[in-house]
C-alpha cells in the first residue's frame, strides 16, 4: 500500500471513530435515552405517576427513582412529588418533610418551577405546625408570603397569614394570633368576591372553621359562640355559589356542623347542640356509619349512654367484619375513651375495667406501630442520604471520564489534522522526490513487519504499545484479587523480565507503583464494608434508644391505669412526670436526628449577614438562663461594636448544643461561653469544669450516639449536630485537647 493511500485510510478510520465517540459521549453525558427507550416506556411520565399514586404509591415512588436516575426528571420535581405521596397517601410526615426540604433547598427549584416552589414552602409551614415546630413553621410561612407577594398570589399570602396566626397562638400570644386569623378570614371572603372559583370558595369556610376548631381545642368554646352565625352565613354563601362539588360541600358541612355541635356541648347548651346534631345527620357523611363517630362526644355530654354504646359497638363490629386496620389514636380517643366514661357514669365497673384493658392493649399496639414507623422512616432518610453520597461520587467519576474522553477526542482531531497535513506534504514531496517517497514507504513496511513480531521477554526496549497495554491490563486484574500477595509472581505471569522492570513500567503507565495500587484498592473495599456496617449500627442504636423510653412509658401507664394498684397522689404525679420526661426525651432525639440528616444532605452554604456577638449571647441566654444546682453559667459578653459575618441562627444552635453537653457533663464548678476575635472572624468557646474528654476520644465523641459513659443524660447526638451545622457555615467545631481542667469546645469561624 502506498503511504498516501495508507494515510487516507487511517484518516477515514480516525474521523469515523471521533464521530462515534463524540455521539456516544454526548448521549451518555446528557443522560438522554434513545427514542426506543423513551417512546416504549410510557409509564415514565409525570402524568402517569399522578394517575396511579393514590392507589399504587410504592410503584409511583419506584418510577420516580428510575426517572431521577435516568435524568428523565429533575431531582427537585421528583422530591416534590415524593413529598405529596408520603403526606397525602402514606401519611408519613417525616419522609414528606424530608423530601419537601430537599426540593426547597435545590437552587434550581425556585428558578425553574416557582409555582411548585411556593407550594412546597406552604407545605413545610403546615408540616412544621403539625409537628409543633412553631418557630420553623412561621419562618417558612414568611418565605412563602414573600414569594406570593412577588407573584401577586393573594390567596397564598392570605393562607400564610392564617398559618402564622395559628403558630402565634401556640407559642403563647393568643391575642395577636387570633387577630391575624380573623384578618385572614376577612381577606378570604374579599378574594372570593373578586375572583370566585372552587379554591377561593373553599378557603372562605375552611379558614373560619379552623379558628372555631382551635378555640374548641384551646378551651375557649364560650368565645366561639358569637361567631357561629357568621360561620353558617359563609357556608350558605358558598353553597349557594355552586362552585364546590356536591360531595365536597357535603364533607365541609358535616365537619362544620360537628364542630358547632361540640362547641355547644362544651358550654352545656345541649338544646343547641341537638339542633346542629340534626343538621349533621342530614349530610351524607352524617348518615354514614363512619361519620357517626362525630356524635360520640355529644352522646356522652347529653348523657345518652345507651345510644353512645350502641354507636361505638356498631362501629367496632363493622371494623371486625370488614377487617379494617382502624386501630388508630382517633379510634382510641373517640370511641374507647368515651365508652369507658359512659360505663363509669352508668356504674358498670366491670365493663369500664374491660374497656380500660382494651385501651391499654390498643395503646401498646399504637406505640409499637409508631416506633416501627419512625425507625422505618429514619432508615429511609439515612438510605437516601447514603444514595446521595454515592451519586455524588458517581458524578465526580463521570466528570473525570468526560474530561478524559474529551481529551481523547481532541487528540483524535489533532491526529486527523496532522495526517491531513501529512497527506498534503507527502503529495508535494512525491512530486519532487520519488526516491524519498520510496524510502518512507520502505520504512513504514518494515515497521508493519516489526509490529507483528512478539518477543519472548517483555522489556523496556523491545515491546510495542499494544502488547504493553494487554500486559498492563492483565496485571491490574491480578493485583485486584484478594489472594494476590506477591508482585514478583504477577510480573512473572504477565511476561515481564523481572519485578523491577514491571514496577517501573506500571508506575509510568498508571502513576502508582503496584504495591501502592494494592494498598488503595484494599482501602476502597474496606470503605464499602464500613458504610454497610455504619448503616446497620445506626439502625440498631436507633431501635435501642427508642425502645428504652417506650418501655418506661408503657410500664408506668400500666401502673397508672391498673385498677388493682393503689397509688398515692404523689406517686401518680411522679409517674406522670417520668412519662412526660421520657416522651420529651424521645421527641428531642428524633428531631435531632432529622435535623442532622437535613444539614448533612445539603452541602450548600447557609446565608450570612453582619451580626453582633452580643446578639448571639442574648439568644443563647434565652435558652439557657441557668445551668443546674452547683454549676454556674457564665456569659462573657463583649463590646457591642464587635461584628462578625455569619449565620445568626446556626451559631446559636451550635452553641446551644455545646452548652447543653457541658451542663450534662458538669456536676460542680462553671460552664462559660466566651468569644475571642481573630483575623478569620473569631472563635467562640464553651468551657466547663466537668469530667473532661480523653485525648484519644477527641474525634470519636462527634460520632452519632457515642457517649463517654452510660450514666450521662442524653443519647449522644448534640456534638454530631453541632459539627453538621458548622460545616454549612464554613466553621469548625473541635475539642481543645490542651485544656485539662474539664472540657473546652471551640467554634472557629
Amino acid at each position: 500500500m502506498q503511504p498516501v493511500k495508507r494515510n487516507i485510510v487511517i484518516l477515514q478510520i480516525l474521523l469515523t471513530l471521533s464521530i462515534t465517540l463524540a455521539a456516544t459521549l454526548t448521549m451518555g453525558c446528557n443522560g438522554k435515552q434513545t427514542s426506543e427507550e423513551t417512546s416504549s416506556d410510557s409509564t415514565h411520565t409525570r402524568k402517569y405517576i399522578v394517575q396511579i399514586h393514590t392507589k399504587q404509591p410504592n410503584l409511583a415512588l419506584r418510577i420516580l427513582d428510575t426517572m431521577e436516575t435516568r435524568k428523565e426528571m429533575e431531582s427537585y420535581n421528583a422530591d416534590y412529588i415524593r413529598m405529596a405521596i408520603y403526606h397525602n397517601v402514606l401519611s408519613q410526615r417525616r419522609l414528606s418533610r424530608f423530601h419537601c426540604l430537599r426540593a426547597v433547598n435545590n437552587p434550581d427549584f425556585k428558578k425553574k418551577n416557582k409555582e411548585d416552589y411556593c407550594d412546597a414552602l406552604r407545605m413545610l409551614a403546615e408540616l412544621d405546625y403539625k409537628e409543633s415546630r412553631y418557630s420553623s413553621s412561621i419562618n417558612y410561612a414568611k418565605k412563602a408570603t414573600d414569594e406570593a407577594r412577588k407573584r401577586g398570589n393573594r390567596q397564598l399570602e392570605n393562607k400564610m397569614m392564617h398559618c402564622v396566626g395559628r403558630n402565634t397562638v401556640k407559642i403563647g400570644n393568643p391575642k395577636a394570633g387570633y387577630e391575624m386569623m380573623w384578618k385572614a378570614t376577612e381577606n378570604s371572603e374579599k378574594i372570593f368576591d373578586e375572583n370566585p372559583d372552587m379554591y377561593t370558595a373553599d378557603e372562605v369556610i375552611y379558614s373560619f372553621a379552623t379558628i372555631l376548631e382551635m378555640m374548641l381545642k384551646e378551651g375557649k368554646a364560650s368565645d366561639a359562640i358569637p361567631h357561629i352565625h357568621e360561620m353558617t352565613r359563609r357556608m350558605e354563601k358558598v353553597e349557594k355559589s355552586g362552585l364546590l362539588p356536591e360531595y365536597y360541600m357535603d364533607t365541609r358541612k358535616a365537619s362544620i356542623y360537628a364542630i358547632i355541635m361540640n362547641i355547644y356541648d362544651k358550654v352545656g347548651d345541649i338544646k343547641s347542640a341537638e339542633k346542629y346534631k340534626k343538621e349533621f345527620e342530614k349530610t351524607n357523611i352524617g348518615k354514614s356509619e363512619t361519620g357517626k363517630i362525630n356524635l360520640v362526644t355529644h352522646y356522652l355530654t347529653s348523657k345518652q349512654y345507651s345510644q353512645l354504646l350502641k354507636t361505638t359497638q356498631a362501629m367496632r363490629e363493622r371494623i371486625r367484619v370488614q377487617m379494617q386496620d382502624s386501630i388508630t389514636s382517633e379510634y382510641l380517643t373517640n370511641l374507647l375513651v368515651n365508652e369507658f366514661e359512659a360505663y363509669k357514669a352508668m356504674g358498670n365497673e366491670r365493663m369500664a375495667r374491660l374497656t380500660a384493658e382494651a385501651m391499654l392493649t390498643i395503646r401498646d399496639s399504637i406505640d409499637k406501630r409508631t416506633q416501627e414507623n419512625d425507625v422505618m422512616q429514619l432508615a429511609k432518610i439515612y438510605e437516601t442520604h447514603e444514595k446521595d453520597l454515592e451519586l455524588a461520587d458517581q458524578d465526580r467519576l463521570l466528570a473525570r471520564q468526560k474530561l478524559v474522553m474529551y481529551a481523547f477526542i481532541g487528540l483524535l482531531i489533532i491526529a486527523a489534522v496532522t495526517i491531513a497535513l501529512m497527506i498534503y506534504y507527502n503529495k508535494k514531496i512525491n512530486r519532487r522526490s520519488k526516491a524519498a517517497v520510496a524510502t518512507i514507504s520502505q520504512l513504514v513496511e518494515q515497521q508493519d513487519e516489526l509490529s507483528k513480531l512478539r518477543p519472548n521477554n517483555i522489556t523496556d526496549g523491545n515491546t510495542d504499545n499494544f502488547v504493553k497495554e494487554i500486559s498492563m491490563n492483565q496485571s491490574v486484574n491480578m493485583l485486584k484479587r484478594d489472594d494476590c500477595n506477591s508482585i514478583e509472581e504477577v510480573a512473572k505471569r504477565c511476561g515481564f523480565k523481572d519485578e523491577k522492570t514491571f514496577t517501573r513500567l506500571f508506575e509510568s503507565h498508571y502513576g502508582l507503583t503496584p504495591s501502592e495500587y494494592m494498598h488503595w484498592n484494599k482501602l476502597a473495599n474496606k470503605k464499602k464494608d464500613n458504610s454497610s456496617d455504619m448503616k446497620t449500627s445506626f439502625i440498631r442504636n436507633m431501635s435501642h434508644e427508642i425502645r428504652t423510653p417506650l418501655n418506661q412509658i408503657s410500664g408506668f401507664v400500666q401502673l397508672l391505669t391498673d385498677p388493682n394498684v393503689k397509688l398515692e397522689d404523689s406517686q401518680k404525679k411522679e409517674f406522670n412526670d417520668i412519662i412526660v420526661d421520657q416522651t420529651r426525651h424521645m421527641t428531642k432525639m428524633l428531631n435531632d436526628l432529622i435535623e442532622i440528616s437535613e444539614y448533612e444532605s445539603d452541602k450548600s452554604r447557609l446565608p450570612t449577614s453582619d451580626i453582633t456577638v452580643n446578639s448571639i449571647f442574648t439568644s443563647v441566654m434565652e435558652l439557657y438562663a441557668e445551668a443546674k444546682p452547683g454549676v454556674q453559667l457564665i456569659y462573657e459578653t463583649v463590646d457591642d461594636n464587635i461584628v462578625i459575618t455569619s449565620n445568626h441562627d446556626a451559631i446559636v444552635r451550635i452553641l446551644s448544643c455545646l452548652v447543653d453537653n457541658a451542663i450534662k457533663n458538669t456536676d460542680s464548678g462553671f460552664v462559660k461561653v466566651a468569644f475571642s476575635p481573630a483575623s478569620s472572624g473569631g472563635v467562640f468557646s464553651v468551657t466547663d469544669t466537668g469530667r473532661g474528654v480523653p485525648t484519644d476520644k477527641a474525634e470519636t465523641i462527634f460520632e452519632r450516639f457515642y457517649k463517654l459513659d452510660s450514666f450521662t443524660p442524653g443519647v449522644g447526638l448534640g456534638l454530631t449536630l453541632s459539627r453538621a451545622i458548622a460545616k454549612r457555615i464554613g466553621a469548625r467545631v473541635s475539642l481543645d485537647t490542651n485544656y485539662n481542667a474539664g472540657a473546652r469546645f471551640t467554634i472557629e469561624l
